[in-house]
């Protein structure tokens, strides 16, 4: 009698399909133009507060369009009649979705004139990401009328986006030279403000005209930080620890500790007195909390204290934090700093057991990372896969930190398990066991390939070329020369990494994403590279062709490479 169970209908399917422009008032290309309304018909329902936010008409008006409808249909009713003889352009973002939040896969434009002719010039291009090469989606693209510092500090004349392929274009522009911006615009005021990831255009004037090709180079979208980072609050945690928390997030690396603590002078505490506190002081930080360091001291009563942070700190971009003397408050009640604990194997932790083995690759940082600072570690052992036993000796580089060293009667040719009990450090009775094996000459090889050098105006005919292996997007190393032919060693056998490869000053191993202002000055040539055969453990893989900035493609998959032994 019931063998069905009592539930709602699913509504068939999901909808995927993003919503489609089916007429419009006026219409695409439409010319002598009156009125202030404007009408747009989709097949489905409109979700109507994406629509404001879609919604854009260059060149700007005055104030804001009111706009209102509901399911299909939808009505802008502009603030003020369009200006004679002038082609507008509407834009509708692809963040416009229907009413089931299917957005748009690419941008709609349209444009009518109030004139009886209609610009007809074009012009298009790509945006991709500094970083590994990936296409720049749902980045606003603005066209000034020229690239001069006055005229960029305003709104651009026309805007518009790209799409989920990188690419945009512009139609039915007046036909003459343009400067060409590429920009997240988060706060979506139209500006070219600081810190919002900028791309600036591969040449000074881009013109539009009826055929708007684009240029060979696309625009690489990357952000530019000149401000240092400031300290935000500074709070005891306990007794003896303090957090000193800053406005952005600092260089935090595991595998180059000392990028974010270099050789400065250890902070000084004061009461409120003005009294030094007696006691070593010690710096360190977890990679969880990038925006924090910690400072241990001795034990501190209740009462106003400053520290004078004069340690050497930088974030991502190597801006230096400056010196500054900050105030904080211990409070009453703070519990007692509680015992350190084993944090992490270094590298990739999340890897390591006592059971699966762990390759260190050359050029990797080993040892373990401790929660809170430790002055010692006793009885350390490591265990070959025989049983014998042998000492463990450790660098103490930083108070969290513990770097092994490869001394001893243990050659180090062999797989090995790396005892320690946390009892040896203060920590709880608890041992931690991880089993690794360091990667010798015959599991690495070599990845080699020639770049055509690229002359820039005003530069030297010395170059200074950089290539970044990724794997997964990380960096894992980076190689640098003056030379024009590249050869990097030691890589993992069976890796199958991107490389990204740049050419920079000579005086500069950094890649540099050009300038705005006060001057127009284009970004360094950048590349990516696909290699599509893993590297071969003891052999030279020769990637094919020259890589030439000039014509070469800025994403190339390469997979007819030859290897040498």
């Amino acid at each position: 009698m019931a063998c069905a169970v009592p539930v709602p209908p699913t509504g068939g399917p999901p909808d995927t399909t993003p919503p489609t422009l089916l007429t419009t008032i006026p219409e695409n290309g439409q010319v002598q133009f009156s009125g202030m309304e404007l009408e747009f018909l989709f097949d489905e329902a409109i979700d109507m507060r994406s629509f404001t936010r879609a919604f854009s008409i260059t060149p700007d008006v005055n104030g804001l369009p009111e706009i209102s409808g509901s399911a299909k249909k939808v009505k802008v009713r502009l603030p003020e009649e369009p200006r004679p003889e002038t082609t507008y352009i509407v834009t509708l973002e692809a963040s416009l979705r229907d009413s089931r939040s299917v957005a748009l896969t690419a941008p709609i434009t349209l444009a009518f004139s109030t004139g009886s002719t209609i610009d007809a010039g074009k012009l298009s291009g790509k945006v991709v990401r500094s970083t590994d090469g990936s296409v720049g989606q749902n980045v606003d693209i603005f066209a000034y009328a020229d690239g001069d510092s006055t005229t960029l500090s305003g709104p651009p004349l026309y805007r518009t986006q790209t799409g989920n392929d990188g690419t945009f274009r512009f139609t039915h522009l007046a036909e003459k030279d343009y400067f060409v911006v590429a920009l997240r615009d988060g706060n979506r005021n139209r500006l070219l403000n600081p810190g919002e990831p900028f791309g600036v255009p591969p040449t000074d004037r881009i013109t539009a005209d009826s055929m708007g090709v684009a240029p060979i180079t696309p625009w690489v979208l990357a952000a530019r930080d000149d401000v240092s980072p400031e300290v935000d609050r500074i709070r005891a945690v306990s007794t003896q620890d303090l957090e000193i928390r800053f406005s952005e997030s600092l260089d935090v690396d595991l595998n180059a500790y000392d990028r974010i603590l270099n050789e400065g002078e250890s902070p000084v505490v004061r009461d409120s007195t003005g009294f030094p506190v007696s006691g070593d002081l010690s710096v360190y930080f977890t990679e969880s909390i990038a925006r924090s360091v910690f400072v241990r001291t001795p034990s501190l009563v209740p009462g106003s204290y400053t520290i004078e942070n004069t340690w050497l700190l930088r974030d991502s971009s190597y801006n230096f934090v400056d010196s500054s003397i900050d105030t904080f408050v211990v409070s009453p009640g703070l519990q007692e700093p509680v015992a350190p604990e084993f944090l992490s194997w270094i590298p990739d932790s999340t890897t390591t057991s006592a059971s699966l083995l762990k390759t260190i690759w050359p050029g990797e940082t080993f040892g373990f990372r401790t929660t809170l600072p430790v002055q010692e570690l006793k009885d350390a052992v490591i265990r070959d896969t025989s049983g014998t036993v042998y000492p463990a000796e450790f660098d103490h580089p930083f108070p969290t930190m513990f770097v092994l060293k490869r001394e001893g009667s243990f050659k180090f040719n062999e797989p090995f398990f790396l005892e320690f009990n946390q009892r040896g450090f203060g920590g709880s009775d608890s041992l931690i066991t991880g089993y690794f094996q360091f990667a010798n000459e015959r599991d690495t090889g070599e990845l080699a390939f020639h770049i055509q050098s690229l002359q820039k105006d005003g530069q030297e005919p010395d170059h200074f070329f950089t290539t970044d292996v990724l794997r997964d997007n990380r960096l894992i190393k980076r190689h640098q020369s003056g030379e024009s032919d590249m050869l990097i060693t030691q890589l993992p056998g069976g890796l199958q990494p991107k490389l990204r490869v740049y050419q920079s000053a000579s005086s500069s191993p950094f890649w540099g994403a050009g300038a705005l202002f006060p001057k127009w000055i284009p970004a360094d040539p950048i590349g990516w590279i696909e290699v599509i055969e893993p590297v071969r453990a003891r052999w030279e893989t020769v990637l094919p062709d020259t890589i030439d900035f000039q014509s070469w493609p800025m994403i190339a998959p390469l997979s007819d490479s030859t290897d040498t032994q």
